[in-house]
């Protein structure tokens, strides 16, 4: 395992399987259960010990994110799907560092989160309405709202309105991370082929279990 690109691969899994699961509730109305809370938990990590910690300590935790982060890489995803997945990643990037650079804001959000944390082993969905509540409230007001294409059926379900409201804010706590380990778009590029055989050789082990 090769430290670095390890450590790159895991946030920008995190991103994707947000943003996949996004596009799923949105076109299908489908909810993966066991990938939505354990997006949902990273967001609850605000001190984590390491990297992984944020994801639970499992790298099987975002395994939908590193592979479908694998097929993106490998350009081998539908134009058109690919298209809407990156336009969703380039929004909650730049609305993640909007709201690292709003230090009110920031507070009011983890104050939110502390707050949210008290009904964890509670009920999972009054956890989600809070959560939703924090993006929409907080966090949406401070750019032009994220444009969700998808089914209009889906699209006016308030359950899945706050779902993926959720996965934005999880999205949002996985694109903080990426900043924090100074990522960018320049190193995707030139560590391509060393983040995709780091992504190989993690789900290569997942894959053994």
């Amino acid at each position: 395992m090769n430290k670095k690109f390890y450590f790159m691969a895991l946030p920008l899994a995190g991103i994707v399987q947000s943003v996949y699961l996004i596009q799923l509730l949105a076109n299908t109305g489908v909810f993966h259960e066991i990938y939505f809370y354990s997006s949902m938990y990273s967001i609850s990590v605000l001190k984590p010990k390491s990297i992984l910690s944020i994801y639970g300590n499992k790298e099987k935790n975002i395994k939908l994110g590193l592979e479908i982060l694998l097929c993106i890489l490998k350009l081998n995803y539908k134009y058109n799907d690919l298209f809407i997945l990156l336009k969703y990643i380039f929004k909650l990037i730049c609305l993640e560092k909007k709201l690292s650079f709003d230090k009110i804001s920031k507070k009011i959000v983890q104050k939110k989160i502390k707050s949210v944390l008290y009904f964890k082993n509670k009920n999972k969905n009054l956890l989600i309405k809070k959560y939703a509540k924090i993006y929409s409230e907080i966090v949406s007001p401070l750019d032009s709202k994220m444009i969700i294409q998808g089914k209009e059926i889906y699209l006016k379900n308030a359950a899945i309105q706050e779902k993926i409201n959720v996965l934005i804010l999880a999205g949002l706590r996985s694109c903080a991370l990426w900043r924090q380990i100074d990522g960018n778009q320049l190193k995707i590029i030139f560590f391509k082929k060393y983040i995709i055989k780091e992504i190989e050789i993690l789900l290569s082990d997942l894959r053994k279990f």
